[in-house]
């Protein structure tokens, strides 16, 4: 699947699907704005505050980021289709879009 994530090899291989609820393209688009915000910031606390910004902004409203280095549990609940649960390196990545009301 990273294949036609439009990312490069080496980014690739860091690179671990934990679950997908949406469209290909989204997900290649947010895989690419979480390593912008990689790059721009250190700290995993501003990553995510960009990453969620950029993501109101361009999906609309009331995304939440979690970024999280080891084991972790959850159990949310999501609008369809806008869920991504990725690995990148040693970070994972939590994100999904809950219904505004």
């Amino acid at each position: 699947m990273s294949k036609n994530l439009g990312i490069d090899e080496e980014t690739a291989k860091k690179l671990k699907i934990i679950s997908a609820d949406m469209p290909e393209d989204m997900q290649r688009d947010i895989l690419h704005i979480c390593l912008e915000a990689q790059k721009k910031h250190e700290k995993e606390k501003e990553q995510a505050k960009e990453i969620k910004q950029i993501l109101d902004q361009k999906y609309d409203r009331l995304w939440h980021v979690v970024i999280v280095i080891g084991q972790y549990w959850n159990y949310i609940s999501h609008e369809p289709e806008f869920c991504f649960n990725f690995k990148l390196g040693r970070h994972i990545f939590m994100l999904w879009r809950s219904p505004g009301y």
